[in-house]
């Protein structure tokens, strides 16, 4: 718990030191959560699911749209057909270094965003392609000692350039400083 904590809000121990490594490294993490929920079968099971609700709803800070037992309990109904080839964690488009206004902050890459935003508010099912600079993790071999491997996308999904992130099937970890 506390461990996973520090690893999940450090930025200066991983990747490039900024809050843009600090977002792949919660990349990872939620890459490998989705990857054993889904291969323990935990959405499929109830009880389990309204366990980690109920915790969640008492220990955790929710938006008010997400305070509720019922409303996890229908995500995680949503959820447990996803196969995690398909789930695609990504970071808003931006980059560090730049000038005027976003000295010493995150500036936004505003065509790329919109490209993403607009597949989000369509629906529309989106890959990664060429990556963009990777800041925080590094691909690792699966458990198995395979090569880690994207399943196909779905059928007619969009694949965009440019992008940081990471499918949950893609097996990472973060790298350090």
């Amino acid at each position: 718990g506390a461990e996973a904590l520090a690893l999940l809000r450090s930025r200066h121990g991983v990747g490039d030191g900024s809050d843009l490594g600090r977002i792949s490294s919660q990349q990872v993490y939620l890459s490998s959560l989705v990857r054993k929920m889904e291969a323990s079968g935990t959405l499929n099971n109830p009880v389990t699911v309204y366990k980690i609700a109920t915790a969640a709803t008492q220990n955790m800070q929710l938006s008010t749209s997400l305070d509720s037992i019922p409303t996890m309990l229908s995500i995680a109904q949503t959820l447990k057909g996803i196969s995690p080839a398909n789930v695609q964690f990504v970071q808003y488009p931006g980059s560090t270094g730049g000038t005027g206004i976003y000295a010493g902050k995150v500036q936004p890459n505003l065509t790329l965003g919109h490209q993403l935003s607009s597949l989000i508010s369509s629906d529309t099912p989106f890959t990664l392609g060429t990556q963009g600079v990777d800041r925080g993790s590094v691909t690792e071999a699966s458990p198995s000692g395979a090569p880690t491997s994207s399943a196909a996308p779905l059928p007619g999904a969009t694949v965009i350039n440019g992008l940081v992130g990471q499918s949950a099937s893609t097996y990472t970890c973060s790298k350090t400083r």
